[in-house]
């Protein structure tokens, strides 16, 4: 009887297992801002490339689909896995697609193993050679 009447009195240690729990939840939270700033860390760098090959396409510097769709490749295939390019000349407009999955944009690894719609960028211009 006296262990439980002490054990009762005694509240040493009580934060420590309150504090195990904030630190778990903390950390967490910590990763998902992390993965967060490292998917839209990278929407600049695909958002120009995109931009860039579709203004060379408009002015004429590349006029063939085709060779826009691997000139974005090469520019992005070494950093992003599973890179889907689509470019589509419709009368005198240049649409160009982007889809990547949130796997190629990982940096952790938890935002990118929840299941969802990859990640598309998506830019039109008007051609100006033809």
């Amino acid at each position: 009887m006296k262990r439980i009447a002490r054990f009762r009195r005694d509240s040493s240690g009580s934060v420590t297992i309150e504090a195990l729990f904030w630190v778990a939840i903390m950390g967490v939270l910590m990763t998902l801002i992390s993965e967060a700033t490292n998917a839209f860390h990278h929407y600049p760098a695909i958002q120009r490339s995109l931009q860039d090959t579709n203004r060379m396409m408009s002015i004429g510097l590349i006029r063939d689909p085709d060779v826009a769709e691997a000139y974005l490749h090469t520019l992005l295939d070494d950093r992003y896995d599973n890179l889907d390019v689509e470019t589509v000349v419709d009368g005198d407009v240049v649409t160009t697609t982007i889809t990547i999955p949130w796997t190629s944009l990982r940096l952790n690894g938890i935002i990118a193993d929840a299941p969802g719609r990859p990640v598309v960028f998506r830019a039109r211009h008007l051609l100006e050679w033809i």
